[in-house]
């Protein structure tokens, strides 16, 4: 073999080490499952009877009552207020049919009422994370006394059972939502009723409000209830508001060391002293509302009344009332 022969055949041995190196290099992967939590809430309106069961149609007239119980159901739903409002068409000669060729009851002879303002909220509670703020009370923490403050866990707090109109005036303002009746009255401009056609531009009487409000008041009474009973971070570990690796972490900082340096004894010993104390709540990354979602059921009992126009002909009438729910 002459020389330039061999060079080359120690050139490509160098190539195929080379390669061989690069191929074998030495990898591993380690997965963990990353959860999230998205708060989907629901509002939903319902019409009742005044005993609570479904309702589907409503005689007015003499012997009749028209009183009926309007309720919004807020399931986790964002913190803005609503307004129910209500339409009502002509009440038409009915017999296996409209007969819109027959004089009708005029929407403007119904009209709504609501006596001694009657409302009442049921079952509210308020979703929140909680800021909870962690300090050494022991003398665990020599060198660097704990001073911080971490994120809770999203929990509903529960504020309220049931309170009525009368009752409702001394809280008022710890709710995310004010309340009121709606301001009534006849329902002057007739709506169609379903399949009629036409133009129709149909007076909304108003039912019942949902003013959101601000927070001030409300925010410090869920701080007071989040701290019943609480002294150390374990009673917040223990009801479920706190996560006890928050904690871990927060103190193997002050200490100067990482989490996995700590004993089991030395973790319990400081879940159990560290004083803990929520201070405020933590709005969504983004905004200001500290209020994540609320959960409430408002009922008010409006009442129909029908005035019945002059030589109106005997004989059945139907019409159809109508019920709009929307956010404001």
């Amino acid at each position: 073999m002459n020389r330039s022969s061999r060079l080359r055949l120690l050139a490509a041995t160098g190539v195929v080490s080379l390669v061989a190196g690069v191929g074998s290099a030495y990898a591993q992967s380690s997965t963990i499952t990353v959860g999230a939590t998205v708060i989907n809430g629901t509002r939903t309106l319902n019409v009742k009877d005044v005993t609570g069961a479904a309702i589907s149609s409503l005689t007015l007239g003499a012997g009749h009552g028209g009183a009926l119980l309007v309720n919004v159901s807020d399931l986790n739903y964002t913190h803005v207020g609503y307004q129910v409002t209500a339409t009502m068409s002509n009440l038409y000669p009915y017999s296996s049919g409209y007969q819109f060729n027959q004089a009708p009851i005029p929407s403007s002879a119904v009209s709504m009422s609501f006596p001694n303002a009657m409302f009442d909220v049921a079952n509210l509670s308020t979703l929140v994370t909680p800021l909870v703020h962690l300090t050494d009370s022991t003398g665990l923490f020599t060198a660097t006394p704990l001073d911080s403050t971490v994120s809770g866990t999203t929990t509903s707090v529960q504020t309220i059972a049931t309170v009525t109109q009368k009752s409702l005036s001394g809280v008022l303002d710890e709710l995310p939502i004010r309340v009121s009746t709606g301001s009534g009255g006849p329902f002057s401009n007739p709506a169609a009723v379903t399949g009629q056609s036409g133009t129709f531009n149909p007076t909304a009487v108003d039912v019942l409000d949902g003013a959101s409000q601000s927070l001030t008041a409300l925010i410090t009474d869920l701080v007071n209830k989040l701290n019943t009973g609480v002294v150390t971070a374990q009673d917040l570990i223990d009801v479920g508001l706190l996560d006890q690796n928050s904690v871990i972490a927060a103190a193997a900082s002050a200490l100067g060391v990482t989490p996995d340096q700590l004993s089991a004894a030395q973790i319990t010993s400081i879940l159990g002293s560290v004083a803990a104390q929520v201070t405020d709540l933590q709005p969504l990354a983004g905004l200001t509302d500290k209020v994540l979602g609320q959960t409430g059921s408002y009922n008010t009992l409006p009442q129909l009344s029908l005035t019945l126009p002059a030589q109106q002909p005997a004989g059945t009438y139907q019409g159809e009332l109508t019920f709009t729910l929307m956010d404001k």
